[in-house]
């Protein structure tokens, strides 16, 4: 049990350090691209998808004008039907055309849209960490989460970073779903993943798992 360590990406951000807090005897943390808040990373991964698509300056507005309703919904505890009415309504009036959320979705955000990992960093116990950041990440702003993990562990994190990795750490000079993908995955598929990735990990656990 004194060699159980947690490894997560993503959404992960603030569900790893609230298990370290609730769990004695973690030895180490690796978290990947690890967004800080719940609210902060929808938004962030949202204007870079509109930035993406080319969306004018007039559909980011709204966008961000939607969104910030659909969160005082979920502060004041709305219902799936309230909900519902306000985003149909809106896409029946405007050019937008994302999703509704199902029903389980709206439940789920309504449990979780609070989430921060700043209290739980800020308690975490005396456990090594690797933070390793994607440098072409749309999903989780990383410089946010680099200054926080920094501000909040100071010495007690190791950064690595990334420049040609996605969100998934993938390597963005391959694209996925296209045969030289599908190839290197056959036969090397280590070398799917940004350079260093995967031996930077290795050197943590050796180092810190053994």
């Amino acid at each position: 049990n004194n060699r159980i360590g947690l490894w997560g990406a993503s959404q992960a951000g603030w569900v790893l350090p609230k298990i370290a807090n609730r769990r004695p005897g973690i030895r180490f943390i690796i978290a990947v691209s690890p967004a800080i808040n719940w609210l902060d990373q929808g938004r962030y991964n949202h204007l870079q998808e509109l930035a993406e698509e080319g969306a004018t300056q007039a559909h980011i507005a709204a966008a961000i004008s939607y969104n910030d309703t659909v969160t005082s919904l979920l502060n004041r505890d709305a219902t799936y039907d309230e909900y519902l009415a306000f985003a149909q309504t809106t896409a029946r009036t405007s050019d937008r055309r994302d999703p509704l959320m199902p029903e389980p979705r709206w439940k789920f955000a309504k449990t979780n849209f609070r989430s921060d990992a700043r209290a739980d960093l800020a308690t975490l116990p005396d456990v090594p960490i690797l933070l390793q950041i994607a440098g072409q990440d749309r999903n989780v702003d990383t410089a946010e989460t680099e200054a926080v993990y920094r501000e909040l562990l100071g010495d007690r994190v190791q950064v690595r970073r990334y420049p040609n990795a996605h969100h998934s750490m993938l390597r963005s000079d391959i694209d996925e779903g296209s045969l030289r993908f599908w190839a290197i995955a056959l036969f090397t598929p280590r070398k799917l993943f940004a350079d260093g990735f995967i031996t930077d990990e290795e050197a943590f656990l050796y180092h810190e798992g053994s």
